[in-house]
């Protein structure tokens, strides 16, 4: 049936789009404890009519992908946590880079947010695993399945005299 062949489609192209979030995710250096790179998956629901596809992702997953503005509240414990996730060894303490961290960024946002790059210069992950030209890909394929299907199905019906 063509809607299973064009939801195979969208579902790989669902799963491609989730291994590339995690590793353009890992490419950015922002692999932490690992908790934003297993909440990222994909979702396929259908009708005869509609497939829907859902990618998802951590709650703070816009901050991933655009950095943390200034005024997020960005904690101390959330820095000590990324410090320690991180095995950074400040030339201070811990806390001291913590705190001077959480300043920072609650004042004038995240390097990302900031400069549109992360630590390991990379971009945008999110904008990297989804853009024009994979979405333009994925119509390309859908348009060509279509076509074939149904030509296929109108040769079929036309050689057993259904037209």
């Amino acid at each position: 049936m063509l809607i299973n062949v064009l939801e195979n489609i969208i579902k790989g192209w669902g799963d491609d789009t989730v291994a590339l979030l995690k590793q353009y995710h890992i490419e950015a250096g922002q692999k932490a404890t690992g908790n934003a790179e297993k909440e990222f998956k994909d979702e396929i629901k259908s009708t005869k009519s509609v497939i829907d596809l859902t990618i998802s992702g951590a709650d703070y997953v816009e901050n991933l992908s655009t950095g943390t503005p200034p005024g997020k509240n960005t904690t101390v414990a959330q820095m000590l946590n990324w410090i320690n996730a991180k095995g950074i060894t400040p030339r201070t303490t811990k806390l001291g880079m913590a705190i001077g961290t959480a300043r920072k960024i609650n004042k004038v946002g995240s390097l990302l947010y900031r400069t549109g790059r992360t630590f390991s210069g990379a971009s945008d992950p999110v904008s990297k695993a989804i853009n024009r030209s994979r979405l333009d890909a994925l119509a390309k394929l859908l348009e060509d399945n279509l076509v074939i299907r149904v030509e296929s199905d109108t040769l079929e019906q036309f050689r057993t005299g259904k037209i």
